[in-house]
C-alpha cells in the first residue's frame, strides 16, 4: 500500500503506517494482515470491530474512491464471494444507511 492519501504515520517511526491504532512496518505487512482477515472468516461472517476499523482506514487512505466507498460511515464489514468473480473472496462494507459495496484490498494503493 503506497501512501497516496496521507495515511497517518507512527510517531516513533515515521516510516511505519498507523491504521486503526495498529502500526504496520510496510505495505507488505499490511497486505499480509488483510489477507489473514479475509481468509479467517466464513462467507457472510461479520468482522470484529477492530478489523472493520482497519478496513475502513485502508479504504479511507488507500482507495481512489474511498469517500464514495465509505459514504456516511461504516456500520459493519463482512466477507463475501465477489458477485462477478465467483471464486474470489472480498470484503463487503455495509454503510450506516444500510447500503453496501464490495472492496478488494488488492486494489488499494
Amino acid at each position: 500500500m503506497e501512501d497516496t492519501h496521507t495515511a497517518p504515520r507512527d510517531e516513533r517511526n515515521p516510516n511505519h503506517l498507523q491504521l486503526a491504532g495498529v502500526c504496520f512496518s510496510s505495505g507488505e505487512h499490511l497486505s499480509h494482515r488483510l489477507h489473514e482477515i479475509l481468509f479467517k472468516h466464513e462467507i457472510d461472517e461479520q468482522l470484529a470491530p477492530n478489523e472493520a476499523a482497519l478496513i475502513a482506514d485502508v479504504v479511507k487512505y488507500g482507495h481512489p474512491n474511498g469517500a464514495g466507498k465509505l459514504g456516511d460511515g461504516v456500520k459493519s464489514v463482512k466477507v463475501i464471494i465477489h458477485p462477478e468473480y465467483q471464486t474470489t473472496r472480498c470484503f463487503y462494507i455495509v454503510r450506516k444507511d444500510d447500503t453496501g459495496t464490495d472492496f478488494s484490498y488488492k486494489k488499494v494503493k
